[in-house]
């Protein structure tokens, strides 16, 4: 979570259920979301209109190491990362 607050701009976004496992978002702009968009251009769609312009550098480093971004077991399966739903 505290990713989140480093990097997406203050009031963008706000937390409204968050439990050991999950956690559910509420945010103040996206860009639409088509439904045969890949994995990684929803998140983009979603989270990018939202980041702070002095870490986009940051956030294009390692957001990816956050976020479930392709199919691959590996990704979705990794410890840590926060997967759409």
């Amino acid at each position: 979570m505290f990713y989140l607050y480093d990097n997406l701009q203050p009031g963008s976004f706000r937390a409204c259920y968050a439990d050991t496992d999950s956690m559910c978002l509420a945010l103040t702009r996206s860009i639409k979301v088509q439904e045969n968009d890949d994995l990684e251009t929803r998140l983009r769609k979603i989270f990018d209109p939202i980041v702070r312009p002095d870490r986009r550098n940051v956030w294009e480093q390692t957001w990816r190491d956050w976020f479930v971004t392709t199919t691959d077991v590996e990704d979705q399966r990794k410890p840590g990362k926060l997967k759409g739903e």
